[in-house]
C-alpha cells in the first residue's frame, strides 16, 4: 500500500530511457526506484548494444533523489564481464538532486559481454541494480582503392566520379558511416554519405565521389569510413588540383595625376595570362570575350590597341594597350577599366583596371620607399644595430601614413621602430624611420624575420610593406657567408645575400674541374662524388673562397679538397687542393665546416658498393696546411671502429663544440674543437634501429639539443641522452629500413636533414611504399621540438615504378626524398621531391594542415635550395639545371643549363653569387 509522497522519500534512476519506480512507506527513508517517478522494478538494464573490440563507449546513469530528505549512495558495486567498468562513488545526494554515474564499456575480446552494477544506497527498497550488456566483434573493413587522385579540374566545374568499395570483411554486419574530413574536404563530395545500416559480412558498398574546387590550389581531404560506433576508421585518401587562369594587369593601376584641360595623355598598360597554381600542368588558356571597356564611359578615359584584339591568351602570353585620358577640366575623374573573359566552361570575374586623374586621383602612388627591404646583417647576442628607411613622396597630393610598426611576425621580438604613430608627407616631403634589430638570444632560429608595416590614406594602395630581415651570429663559425652545409645551425638554407640580381649567368670564363665526370647519367652504375654541396669561406683580403671536394667515380677511394677564389682578383682559379682518401660516395655528405679561425673540420669515409671503408676526421688551416687528421681504425678519436662512416657536416654550438653523428653506429659525437685536436666529449647511443642516414644535426639553441634524421627522427640532449624517438618510418605506407619482398629487396634511409621552422623540425622523407617496394612514396613532416610529435604533415605525389636513374643500385634505395627542405624567409619553406620543387605553407592554426603554394615542375631533385635574403630559391635538379626561382610566385626565373645532373646543394656567397658542383665533374659559380 502506497504512503503519501509528503511522508516518503523516492529514489530514481533511469537508464537508457527505460523508466520503472517503486515505493515504499518510509518516515526517515526513502524508496529506492529506477526511473523518474513512473510504475517499474527496482532493477533495469543498460544495452551497450554492438560494438568493436577495443573501442570505449561510456554512457551515464542518472540518480535522482525525489524524497524529502538526504539519500546516502555508500558504494558502487560491478559484477560480472570485467569488460565493464565505474569509478568509485560515495555521495550523499540532496533532495531534488541528479547526479550521473558513468558506466564504461571496454571489451578486449569478442562475444556477449553481460555485467551488473548495484547502487548501494539507504534507501528502502536498496540495493538498486542496473543489467549491463553489450556485444563485441572484431570490426574489418577493406577499401579500394585506398587513394583517389582527381587531377586538375577547373575551378567552379565538377570533375567526373571516381569509386572506391569498401568491403565488410568481418563476421558480423558493420553499420558504416561515412564522412569527409580533412583542410578542404568541402570541396569533395560523396555518394552515399552517412550511415549504412548493418551492411553484412562480405557485402560491400560503393562510393562514388567527385570533386569540385572552389580555389586554384592542390587540395587534400580525406573520406573516413566507421565499420561501427568508437571504431577507428579506414580512411581514403583524397586529393585534386584546382585550376584556373587569371588575367594580371601592370601596373595594378594607373593614375594620370594633374593634367591641363583639352590635354590627351597615355600610359601602357600590360595584360598577361596566369595559370594558378603556378606551375600546374596544361594550363587553361585566358578566353577575352570582348575588348576592355570603362563602367562609367564618361570620364574622358579611353584605350588604344595596334591591331586586333586577341581572342586568348595562354598561360605567360601578354598583350600591351595604351590608356588614354583626355581632360575635361574635371577635379579627380575615375573609372574603371573592365576585361571581361572566360576560362574553359567558366565565366571569370572580369579583371579590373582603377583610373583616375587629377590631385586627390592616388595620393600615396608615387611614394618612394628606400631601401624596399632592409637587412641587418649578421649581429651578435645583446648588440643593437640600426637602419633607417626613407619614405618620400613624388606625387602631387598629401599621402598619409599611419598604425605604423612591426607586423605580428616577429616572434622573438628583435625588431622595433622609433616611429611616430602618424606622417602627413606632402608633395615632396621625405620621412626617414629608424628600425632596430637588437637580438635578445643567439638561440635557434639564426635568421630572424619580419616586416615594418604602414597603412595610407590610399585606397588604391592600403598599404606599404618593407620586408625586415637579420642573422644572429654565432661566434664558433667563421664570419663568412656560408660556413657549413646549408649554412646555419638551423639549416635552413637561407642567405644573408641579396640574389634579387642574379639572372643566371657565368661568373667565371669556364667552370673549374674539381673531378673527373661521371661515365653515365644514371646512379645505378657509377655515382658521381663531385655532388658534396661547396661552402664558402673567406681569405685574408676579405673575399670569398669556396671550399669543396672532388672525387672519381664510387669504385675510387681518392680524391681532394679545393679551395677555389670565388671572387676577387683571382676569381676562378684554384688557389690549394689537399688529397683526401676513403670518400663516402652519396649527395651532399661530407661538407666541411669552417669554424671562427676559418680552419675547417671535414669527415670522410662510409661505404663503397656495400663495402665498409676507413673514414678520415680532417682539420686544415685557412692556407691547406694539414693541422690534424684521425682515422677510425684506431682509438686516438673513434672507440669503436665505425663501419659506415659519418654522412653528416659537422655542427657547431657557440662554445666550440662540435657534434656529428654515425649512421652505423648509431650514435651522435660531441667534440671539443677549442684545443690542438678535437676532444671526444660524449658518445650518445640508444637509438630504436640503426642506418639513420642524416647529411646534418640540427642544434636547436646554443648547446642543449642534437637532432639527427633518416628513416626515423631522433633528439638528443647536450649530454648525448636521448629525449625522444619517433620510433618509425614516420610516413604512412613507406617501408621501414630495409625490407624484403620475396627475392627482391628495396632500402629506406630517408636522408633529409631537418630544418628548425618555429616550434617544430621539419625533415623530408622519400622511399618505398611497404605494400609492393615499387612505388615511390614521400613528403615532409613535422615534429615538436619539445615532445617529437608530429605537428602535421604534407604528402607528396605518390609516384609508380620510380624511373631507373633514382635508384641505388647496389642497395635498391631511391634517392629521391634526399632534398632537405629550406626557409623562404617569410613563414614558408622549399624543397625537392621526383616530379620538382614544392613550396609550402606551414599550417597557421595548432592541428591545421600545410598547404601547396606553388610547384615548379623539373626533373628529379635530390639537391636541397638555397635561398637568397631576397627570396629567390637556387636548386638543382637531373635534368641538368640550376633553377631559379621567385620564392613568392614560384615564377622561373632562369635554368642554367650544364648538360649533366645538378645534385648538388648550392651555396650563395657574400655578394649573391651561386656556386655549385654537377655531375660532370665542375665547380658553376653564376650570379
Amino acid at each position: 500500500m502506497m504512503r503519501s509522497s509528503t511522508t516518503c522519500r523516492l529514489f530514481a534512476l533511469s537508464a537508457l530511457a527505460l523508466l520503472a519506480s517503486s515505493a515504499a512507506c518510509c518516515k526517515a527513508k526513502g524508496t529506492s526506484v529506477i526511473g523518474s517517478g513512473g510504475n517499474a522494478t527496482t532493477e533495469s538494464a543498460l544495452d551497450f548494444g554492438k560494438v568493436g573490440t577495443g573501442t570505449t563507449h561510456v554512457k551515464g546513469v542518472p540518480i535522482k533523489n525525489t524524497g524529502n530528505g538526504p539519500l546516502l549512495i555508500s558504494a558502487l558495486t560491478l559484477t560480472g564481464d570485467a569488460s565493464f567498468s565505474t569509478p568509485a562513488l560515495s555521495q550523499t545526494v540532496e533532495p531534488g538532486q541528479t547526479i550521473t554515474v558513468a558506466v564504461t564499456f571496454h571489451p578486449t575480446s569478442d562475444g556477449t559481454k553481460n555485467g551488473k552494477l548495484q547502487i548501494v544506497n539507504d534507501g528502502d527498497s536498496a540495493p538498486t541494480s542496473v543489467t549491463l550488456t553489450g556485444i563485441a566483434f572484431t570490426y574489418q573493413l577493406e577499401v579500394s582503392p585506398a587513394s583517389l587522385n582527381f587531377g586538375t579540374v577547373q575551378v567552379g566545374t565538377t570533375s567526373q566520379p571516381q569509386t572506391t568499395v569498401a568491403t565488410n570483411s568481418a563476421t558480423l554486419p558493420e553499420d558504416i558511416t561515412a564522412t569527409l574530413a580533412g583542410p578542404n574536404a568541402s570541396d569533395f563530395q560523396v555518394s552515399p554519405t552517412g550511415l549504412q545500416a548493418a551492411v553484412g559480412a562480405g557485402s560491400a558498398i560503393t562510393y562514388s565521389l567527385t570533386f569540385s574546387p572552389t580555389q586554384p590550389l592542390a587540395e587534400t581531404a580525406e573520406l573516413d569510413l566507421s565499420p561501427c560506433n568508437g571504431c577507428v576508421p579506414v580512411k581514403v585518401q583524397l586529393t585534386g588540383t584546382g585550376t584556373t587562369t587569371t588575367l594580371v594587369l601592370n601596373p595594378a593601376y594607373t593614375n594620370f595625376m594633374s593634367v591641363p584641360q583639352g590635354q590627351t595623355v597615355s600610359a601602357t598598360l600590360t595584360v598577361t595570362a596566369q595559370a594558378l597554381p603556378v606551375g600546374v600542368q596544361n594550363p587553361l588558356p585566358a578566353t577575352l570575350t570582348a575588348v576592355p571597356t570603362y563602367e562609367q564611359g564618361n570620364q574622358g578615359f579611353g584605350t588604344a590597341l595596334s591591331g586586333t584584339w586577341p581572342s586568348l591568351l595562354t598561360d605567360g602570353q601578354s598583350v600591351t594597350l595604351s590608356v588614354t585620358f583626355t581632360s575635361s577640366g574635371a577635379a579627380s575623374p575615375q573609372d574603371t577599366l573592365d576585361f571581361a573573359y572566360t576560362v574553359g566552361a567558366v565565366v571569370a570575374t572580369p579583371a579590373k583596371e582603377p583610373v583616375s586623374a587629377g590631385q586627390m586621383g592616388s595620393p600615396c602612388s608615387m611614394v618612394a620607399v628606400v631601401p624596399p627591404a632592409v637587412f641587418f646583417g649578421n649581429v651578435q647576442n645583446n648588440k643593437t644595430a640600426n637602419k633607417s628607411v626613407v619614405l618620400t613622396n613624388n606625387g602631387p597630393s598629401v599621402c598619409t601614413l599611419s598604425m605604423i610598426g612591426i607586423n605580428p611576425n616577429d616572434p622573438q621580438n628583435d625588431f622595433s621602430t622609433s616611429a611616430a604613430t602618424q606622417y602627413a608627407l606632402s608633395p615632396g616631403q621625405s620621412q626617414s624611420v629608424q628600425v632596430t634589430f637588437a637580438p635578445t638570444s643567439n638561440a635557434s632560429p639564426y635568421t630572424r624575420v619580419a616586416t615594418l608595416g604602414f597603412s595610407t590614406s590610399d585606397t588604391f594602395l592600403p598599404r606599404i610593406s618593407v620586408p625586415l630581415s637579420a642573422t644572429v651570429g654565432n661566434s664558433a663559425y667563421a664570419p663568412s657567408a656560408w660556413p657549413k652545409w646549408h649554412r646555419d645551425n638551423a639549416n635552413s638554407g637561407l642567405s644573408t645575400a641579396d640574389t634579387s640580381s642574379n639572372q643566371g649567368t657565368a661568373v667565371w670564363g669556364s667552370p673549374v674541374l674539381v673531378g673527373p665526370p661521371v661515365p653515365s647519367t644514371k646512379f645505378p652504375n657509377d655515382l658521381a662524388t663531385t655532388i658534396f654541396s661547396p661552402v664558402v669561406g673567406i681569405d685574408m683580403n676579405g673575399n670569398d673562397v669556396v671550399y669543396t671536394l672532388g672525387y672519381g667515380p664510387m669504385s675510387g677511394n681518392t680524391g681532394n679538397l679545393y679551395a677555389v677564389q670565388g671572387n676577387g682578383p683571382n676569381a676562378g682559379q684554384i688557389v690549394w687542393s689537399q688529397p683526401v682518401t676513403q670518400p663516402e660516395a652519396l649527395a651532399q655528405e661530407c661538407t666541411p665546416t669552417i669554424v671562427a679561425d676559418n680552419s675547417l673540420y671535414l669527415m670522410t669515409g662510409g661505404e663503397q658498393g656495400g663495402k665498409a671503408s676507413v673514414q678520415q676526421f680532417y682539420h686544415f688551416s685557412q692556407s691547406g696546411a694539414p693541422l690534424w687528421a684521425d682515422d677510425t681504425n684506431d682509438t686516438a678519436v673513434f672507440n669503436p671502429t665505425i663501419v659506415d662512416g659519418f654522412d653528416t657536416s659537422p655542427g657547431l654550438a657557440p662554445d666550440g663544440t662540435m657534434y656529428l653523428f654515425n649512421d652505423d653506429g648509431p650514435s651522435v659525437y660531441a667534440f671539443s674543437t677549442t684545443g690542438s685536436q678535437p676532444v671526444q666529449l660524449f658518445t650518445g647511443a640508444g637509438m630504436s634501429r640503426g642506418h639513420m642516414e642524416s647529411y646534418s644535426a640540427a642544434l636547436t639553441d646554443t648547446d642543449e639539443s642534437v637532432f639527427s634524421w633518416g628513416g626515423l627522427a631522433q633528439a638528443f640532449d647536450n649530454k648525448g641522452n636521448k629525449l625522444w624517438d619517433n620510433g618509425n618510418s614516420v610516413l604512412p605506407g613507406m617501408a621501414s629500413g630495409e625490407i624484403s619482398k620475396g627475392s627482391s629487396s628495396c632500402g629506406n634511409d630517408g636522408k633529409g636533414s631537418p630544418v628548425l621552422l618555429g616550434s617544430d623540425a621539419v625533415v623530408s622523407f622519400g622511399g618505398y611504399d611497404s605494400a609492393s617496394c615499387s612505388q615511390a612514396v614521400g613528403g615532409v613532416q613535422a615534429f615538436n621540438l619539445q615532445t617529437g610529435a608530429v605537428d602535421w604533415t604534407y604528402t607528396f605525389p605518390t609516384i609508380a615504378s620510380p624511373p631507373a636513374m633514382w635508384v641505388v643500385s647496389y642497395q635498391k634505395a631511391l634517392v629521391a626524398g634526399f632534398s632537405s627542405p629550406a626557409l623562404l624567409g617569410d613563414g614558408g619553406l622549399v624543397v625537392g621531391w621526383g616530379d620538382g620543387v614544392y613550396a609550402l605553407d606551414p599550417p597557421t592554426t595548432p592541428g591545421g594542415q600545410p598547404t601547396l603554394r606553388w610547384k615548379l615542375s623539373t626533373g628529379l631533385v635530390i639537391s636541397s635550395p638555397a635561398v637568397g635574403a631576397d627570396g629567390t630559391v637556387f636548386v638543382g635538379s637531373t635534368d641538368g639545371n640550376l633553377y631559379g626561382i621567385n620564392g613568392q610566385t614560384g615564377h622561373q626565373k632562369f635554368a642554367f643549363n650544364v648538360g649533366r645532373p645538378v645534385n648538388s646543394s648550392p651555396a650563395i656567397g657574400s655578394d649573391g653569387t651561386v656556386y655549385f658542383t654537377a655531375d660532370d665533374g665542375n665547380l658553376y659559380a653564376v650570379k
